[in-house]
């Protein structure tokens, strides 16, 4: 396996995909959302202000690209929307190689990883290419791979772009800073990088909120009244618990099918709360790395930096009370530069999150409407998808145990 096989093994399924998609007279229901808010924008609506957009302004210069050359015909617009989603697909690609490259990997390690990115999201099959989720994903790869390289201002600047576009980026702020802080630079970060995330935020948020003024916070309002959707990991409890009794329905709401029940309500508001604990949990593990400069992760098997960042997405997408399947491109780019060449867990991890990328697939679209009918197959197949997710979850965290003799090692 090299890199031009590797490369004709992604132009010829992209162009599977790219035909496929293209014999749909259906029009996905997100596809229809871009193309309405383009739509709008090109009449000369501004959004927030003249129509409400669930979407953080900086994802409509990515719902606008696309309109550009499509005019008004929708299903164009699909065409050149897969195809700016897949040129994204492909930097991420790059960026990926780039980094095993920097860190002295070999070829077969980078092409290894190369045949898993490329892989992972044909096994979700049209969900990578019909949602814009792959872009705040490869900004989150870059702004990790920046920082990591010592580029810390762009890095910034990147994860101010990323929040810009879709909010959960700003999750790297955390990361980066108590990353500064075991390597001693704390106070650059505050004075130079914080600054370059504020001014990357600022330049495109403020001109929508001096338009819409109050109207402009109405994305965060329609995102926090969300309930409890179909699948999340609340929803495999619940489903699991109607399972031996307990009442629980389905209803469409919010673009998207929730689990009601009595305790759906309840499980809604602390949802962030449950998120926040799982993201102080990972920087309890990390703590006594932070304490200990010249100890490493366990085994030196996993990059220190993408290991803390890919944990932070994961305690944001389990303890979260949406969990789309789009979500786990969040986690892909990072799972795929996470590992060490010669890491026991590469391919351990590699194959498990194939098996939750397919699971997803079988769950939406194959079996989705018996899944909103709560139906047993289509359940256990959620539940095993879940929990496989918290499973990487515990087994990450617990690569971050400190090891003496890592200590040792970098000693001698």
């Amino acid at each position: 396996m090299n890199r031009r096989v590797l490369a004709a093994i992604w132009l010829l399924t992209r162009i599977m995909i790219i035909v496929r998609i293209g014999l749909l007279q259906e029009i996905e229901q997100d596809i229809q959302i871009y193309f309405n808010y383009s739509s709008n924008i090109f009449a000369g609506l501004v959004p927030y202000r003249d129509f409400v957009a669930e979407y953080p302004p900086g994802a409509l210069a990515f719902f606008l690209l696309p309109r550009i050359f499509s005019g008004e015909d929708i299903l164009l617009y699909r065409l050149f929307f897969v195809l700016e989603i897949m040129l994204v697909e492909l930097w991420g690609w790059f960026l990926t190689d780039r980094f095993y490259r920097d860190k002295g990997c070999s070829e077969k390690h980078r092409n290894l990883a190369g045949l898993f990115y490329i892989t992972v999201p044909t096994l979700i099959w049209f969900v990578s290419y019909q949602r814009f989720d792959f872009i705040p994903a490869v900004l989150v790869l870059w702004s990790v791979i920046l920082y990591d390289r010592g580029k810390r201002v762009p890095a910034w600047a990147l994860m101010g772009l990323g929040f810009a576009v879709k909010l959960y980026p700003v999750i790297l702020a955390p990361v980066f800073l108590a990353y500064a802080f075991r390597h001693k630079t704390l106070t650059a970060d505050f004075l130079k990088g914080v600054p370059a995330a504020v001014a990357a935020v600022s330049a495109i948020w403020i001109p929508f909120m001096a338009a819409a003024g109050n109207r402009f916070w109405v994305f965060l309002s329609y995102h926090g009244q969300r309930g409890i959707q179909l699948e999340s990991i609340y929803s495999s409890v619940l489903i699991t618990a109607h399972w031996f009794g307990y009442p629980a329905e389905t209803n469409f709401s919010f673009g998207s099918w929730n689990l009601v029940s009595p305790v759906s309500p309840f499980l809604a508001r602390i949802s962030l709360g449950i998120m926040a604990a799982l993201m102080i949990l990972v920087f309890i593990r990390y703590l006594p790395l932070m304490k200990s400069p010249g100890r490493g992760v366990r085994g030196e098997e996993v990059f220190e930096l993408p290991w803390l960042a890919i944990l932070m997405v994961l305690a944001f997408v389990i303890g979260g009370k949406v969990l789309s399947p789009q979500y786990l491109l969040w986690i892909l780019p990072l799972l795929v530069v996470v590992f060490r060449e010669g890491s026991d867990h590469t391919r351990s991890f590699f194959m498990v999150f194939g098996l939750i990328a397919f699971l997803s697939l079988l769950i939406y679209p194959l079996s989705y409407r018996s899944m909103t009918e709560l139906a047993l197959f289509p359940s256990l197949l959620l539940l095993i998808r879940n929990g496989l997710l918290v499973l990487m979850f515990y087994f990450l965290l617990s690569i971050g145990k400190t090891s003496k003799a890592a200590k040792k090692t970098k000693d001698t």
